[in-house]
């Protein structure tokens, strides 16, 4: 290996830090042939046997092909290493990981859960060895795979964990789905992105033979270490062109041997020899042989079971020389050969595709149809998407496809939407949707009414108004049914309109189509009943909104009372009544309820679905207003996100540039909200609860860049709209338009107006519960007089450490208290304001409050005296000590507390230090003598 060597470093680097146990994600990005392959194999020469080294690889068929393929081997071999009930137990007690191991299956959950096993099993595995996970040629990954590998880079935080992904750059242009992935993992901080640069002259002399030829081999072969390879093995006649290169290389071998390449390049990058040689019509012997000289003239290398081609432009040449006949013929025979393994998982999906490739539509429909299954019980949901569009094409060229499929074509198509859906592709559901809308029989008037209702969900999905025009449709059409279907969908149709009206903050019409679902759901069976409780729910964040507190509140708990058991409800009840505790402004309460429905989320995997995503948001706002950062941080580090935004996305991704921005990160957080207008710019447009949220970040943004004037723009429009929805935002609204106002004067501007109109705004708020934390800030933000603005910040601070306050305000009003008192001449208090607003934002971590206090320091000459040192234990170092005393592991310390097993590891060592004693075991002596000591 030439050329390489700081490449080569990075890795080594990138070692030595996961065998610390600090996670690190590698990226080795080039054009084919640039030497991916062949730098990984050389690092891991240099690993040793001191890391545990664990390979997939893709195969190149994608969404079409076995999901999670290159995982399978991983999840095998750590099944070797640590046995049946050692992976089960290292995977958090879950046999999620057996649905990626054959024969066997999992007992449940979902996509989640088996991220989160894959994730813990790694990360348990390193506690007795660093591990090392390469997946190559990631850009052929089936969707799946890449949404674990990403979940994994995110979530394993502090594991003795090193993942080493290779990616072919050129095929991964703009707009595939992976591009998105790999930008999100270059982002985080413990990934680093390689891109293979092609070797310069010098190196390329020292690749080749005849280092007299390198001029002529590097202007060829543009430094691509494998044509340069390839072109100094044909000695003096260098080839045209690459295809004429590798065609060479294949033509040198024998006839008998050609064919049995072309044979495997049908199979794929990779194949089984038992399957090859079936597929050839070849016993043994002749396979080995011909093998042999293939291996010989270093067209394929050979492992344990399989061949693979040297490299994937060899298999693309190879497969151009086919016929067509032979191509239909090969194909079938490799369907052949997985038709019999279709107890197997996953190889009716790859089936599927080769007996397409043979023009046999009956048998694709049908391997298509058990790939459907298949994908859907394996988690692979992306993958059944795809089964379930092949079954839709294949539709009109098969005998009987009702009777082979069990439904008929709306029926198969609903339920392929809903899968494109799931994932996050709205727009392919709704075209699905909308075809079957064409299809329909006139006189089904419940289904056509069932599919409008889905046709406005996925408007609404897309950020296109006029949902609440296609349920009146829809409900017209349920009424003028008689069947036996109709009173559940009418019910259906009642609830979305409900969620519709919601959406546009209109209280009556939700409230009447929320109380119609409910009185009519329970004679409607299960569904119906589970429909009235989801519009109850609805209608108590629409009553929480618009001021009616203690009605919402009951509905919400009626809501749950409808079926206390089931999940769904429960956890929707989590979501909202977390939601609606926090617009009270009952942090510790909202806190308490999300975190407990993300354990069980988590338990269920099922976090990264919507309403998984919109607890995590919750529970890191209400903890970000208690002032416990930390755990904020890894509620958000450890949330089981996906690239698509939906429904709590929105929510999750605010929430994260609002930690962002006040920690003073202005660069990233400026990059996210950008993001964030654009993506839901749209959807804001008719949905009053985004309205606020954007509205309210933009003027946080221009605030913090000191553009006072557009931030008092952004927040007029709202504040003064004669509506009084959403007190809890409005509050949060004013404050920004308070501080816009004070941040004017100070410059010379006259705000007396602006001032006056943004105190009337106020007077109504003045009731809502949350209300005696905001205002005190806000008056004082608005008091033009700098005596009474102290004042005003000393009682803002003061409020803001009550139950319904916001810590990083508490620092906030002290240092613009410390500012008020510069401008009244009392030097003295303000410096002490100062100090104690500092050391407030410094403990939170509120980078942004930090910069303030320097500037504030810097306009007025102050001195900050740091305060002395507390050798008190903090209440997190209480907490956990008490789990060390319980036998716990750093890392699950971090599990328990939403923490990383670093930020664990910092704890203990502060724990040590001021307890005096020197291991974690004297430690738990003391805590467990300490706790002997209270309870007695």
């Amino acid at each position: 290996m030439v050329g390489r060597d700081a490449e080569l470093t990075v890795l080594l680097d990138a070692a030595h830090a996961a065998a610390d146990g600090d996670t690190r994600c590698v990226v080795i990005g080039g054009e084919p042939g640039i030497g991916k392959s062949r730098l990984v194999e050389e690092f891991l020469a240099r690993v040793g046997d001191d890391s545990l080294v664990l390979i997939g690889r893709c195969v190149g068929l994608g969404d079409d092909g076995l999901p999670f393929q290159p995982l399978r081997p991983i999840v095998r071999r750590l099944a070797d290493v640590l046995g049946d009930q050692g992976l089960r137990d290292a995977a958090g007690g879950t046999d999620a990981l057996d649905a990626l191991r054959p024969g066997r299956s999992a007992s449940g959950g979902g996509a989640g859960m088996l991220y989160e096993a894959l994730a813990s099993a790694l990360a348990a595995t390193g506690d007795e060895q660093t591990v090392v996970v390469v997946i190559e040629d990631l850009h052929w990954a089936d969707t799946p795979s890449v949404h674990a590998l990403a979940y994994l880079a995110r979530a394993a935080a502090d594991a003795r964990l090193l993942l080493l992904l290779t990616v072919r750059t050129p095929d991964v242009p703009r707009g595939h789905a992976l591009r998105g992935v790999l930008a999100e993992l270059e982002r985080l901080p413990r990934a680093v992105r390689i891109e293979l640069a092609p070797l310069d002259r010098d190196d390329v002399a020292r690749l080749c033979t005849d280092p007299a030829r390198a001029d002529e081999l590097h202007r060829r072969s543009g430094g691509v270490p494998f044509l340069v390879e390839e072109m100094d093995a044909a000695d003096a006649s260098v080839p045209r062109s690459l295809d004429d290169l590798l065609t060479a290389r294949y033509e040198s071998v024998p006839p008998e041997v050609r064919r049995v390449l072309r044979t495997m390049a049908v199979g794929g990058i990779r194949v089984d020899h038992a399957d090859l040689a079936t597929a050839a019509g070849l016993d043994d012997d002749a396979l080995e042989d011909a093998m042999r000289q293939a291996l010989d003239c270093g067209l394929v290398v050979a492992d344990a079971t399989a061949y693979a081609f040297r490299h994937a432009l060899l298999r693309d040449v190879i497969e151009g020389h086919l016929l067509p006949g032979e191509r239909a013929r090969h194909h079938r025979r490799f369907a052949e050969l997985l038709d019999d393994r279709r107890d197997e998982r996953g190889a009716a999906v790859e089936a599927s595709g080769h007996w397409l490739e043979a023009r046999d539509f009956d048998r694709s429909f049908d391997a298509a149809l058990r790939g459907l299954e298949d994908a859907e019980s394996s988690f692979a949901l992306t993958t059944a998407a795809a089964m379930g569009d092949r079954v839709l094409e294949l539709w009109d060229v098969v005998a009987d496809p009702d009777g082979r499929a069990g439904d008929d074509r709306i029926g198969v198509a609903r339920r392929v939407a809903d899968l494109h859906s799931h994932v996050g592709d709205d727009a392919r559901a709704l075209e699905l949707v909308e075809q079957c809308l064409e299809i329909v029989e006139p006189d089904d008037l419940t289904t056509r009414s069932a599919l409008i209702r889905a046709q406005g969900a996925l408007w609404s999905m897309l950020g296109r108004p006029g949902e609440e025009r296609l349920l009146e449709q829809a409900l017209a059409l349920v009424d003028a049914d008689d069947t036996p279907a109709a009173p559940l969908e009418r019910v259906r149709v009642l609830t979305a309109q409900a969620g519709a009206y919601l959406i546009l903050g209109d209280l009556e019409r939700t409230l009447a189509a929320a109380d119609a679902a409910v009185a009519e759901g329970p004679a409607a069976g299960a569904d119906g009943s589970d429909e009235a409780a989801r519009a109850d729910n609805l209608a108590a964040s629409v009553l929480l909104a618009s001021g009616h507190v203690e009605e919402s509140l009951d509905r919400f708990e009626r809501s749950l009372a409808m079926d206390p058991v089931a999940w769904r409800n429960r956890v929707r009840y989590a979501v909202n009544v977390s939601d609606a505790m926090i617009l009270l402004g009952r942090h510790a309460r909202a806190r308490d309820l999300a975190l407990g429905a993300i354990g069980e989320a988590r338990r269920r995997g099922v976090l990264g679905a919507a309403a998984g995503t919109a607890l995590s948001a919750n529970a890191a706002e209400a903890l970000v207003a208690l002032g416990d950062w930390e755990t904020a941080d890894g509620v958000i580090a450890t949330a089981d996100v996906r690239d698509e935004w939906r429904d709590g996305q929105r929510y999750f991704e605010r929430m994260r540039w609002r930690m962002l921005h006040w920690r003073g990160e202005l660069a990233e957080a400026r990059v996210l909200r950008e993001r964030l207008g654009r993506r839901l710019a749209e959807v804001a447009r008719f949905e009053r609860q985004l309205q606020f949220g954007l509205a309210i970040d933009e003027a946080e943004e221009l605030l913090a860049d000191g553009h006072a004037d557009r931030a008092l723009a952004v927040v007029g429009p709202l504040t003064h709209d004669g509506m009084t929805d959403r007190a809890a935002d409005r509050l949060h609204l004013l404050a920004c338009g308070a501080r816009a106002v004070a941040a004017l004067r100070s410059a010379g501007a006259d705000v007396g107006p602006v001032a006056r109109r943004l105190s009337a705004a106020l007077s109504p708020l003045h009731d809502w519960e949350s209300a005696p934390a905001w205002e005190p800030l806000i008056r004082a933000e608005l008091e033009p007089d700098p005596e009474r603005a102290a004042e005003g910040f000393s009682d803002a601070a003061s409020s803001m450490l009550d139950d319904h306050g916001h810590r990083h305000l508490h620092a906030y009003s002290l240092v613009r208290r410390a500012e008020s008192l510069l401008a009244n001449g009392d030097r003295i208090a303000a410096a002490a304001s100062l100090r104690d607003g500092d050391h407030a934002a410094r403990a939170l971590g509120a980078g942004l409050i930090v910069r303030l206090a320097d500037d504030v320091a810097r306009r007025g000459a102050l001195i900050r005296e740091e305060p002395p040192p507390d050798d008190a234990l903090t209440a997190r170092e209480r907490q956990v000590l008490d789990l060390v005393a319980e036998g716990l592991s750093n890392r699950q310390i971090g599990e328990r507390l939403f923490i990383s097993g670093k930020t664990v590891s910092v704890h203990v060592s502060a724990v040590l230090r001021k307890l005096g004693v020197s291991s974690r075991t004297e430690a738990a002596v003391l805590a467990r003598t300490g706790a002997e000591s209270r309870a007695s």
